[in-house]
């Protein structure tokens, strides 16, 4: 038995096929205004520790509901575009 010709180039595929290219997909954006900061850290790539540190030196924003500790998305947003727009801020933490 045969196999067909294999599609080895470079253009877009069907994902998983061959010749398919990784490529970002947007994903549909997060319904949840409001992240632990465990789900934060994932999201930064950062860990839990630099995400309290980023807290407690006034540069992510975050809410207290009861003990727990959220950080609202619209926050992380804005630190990321803080970031981008000014990349020697994280120096000064």
């Amino acid at each position: 038995m045969t196999r067909p010709p294999q599609n080895t180039d470079e253009g877009p595929g069907v994902p998983g096929e061959p010749g398919d290219v990784a490529r970002r997909v947007d994903r549909e954006p997060d319904p949840r205004y409001l992240l632990t900061v465990e789900e934060t850290s994932k999201r930064l790539s950062i860990s839990r520790t630099r995400v309290f540190g980023l807290i407690n030196a006034g540069q992510l924003i975050s809410v207290k509901i009861g003990r727990s500790t959220r950080i609202p998305t619209k926050c992380i947003e804005e630190f990321i575009d803080r970031l981008i727009s000014d990349p020697q801020m994280l120096a000064r933490f």
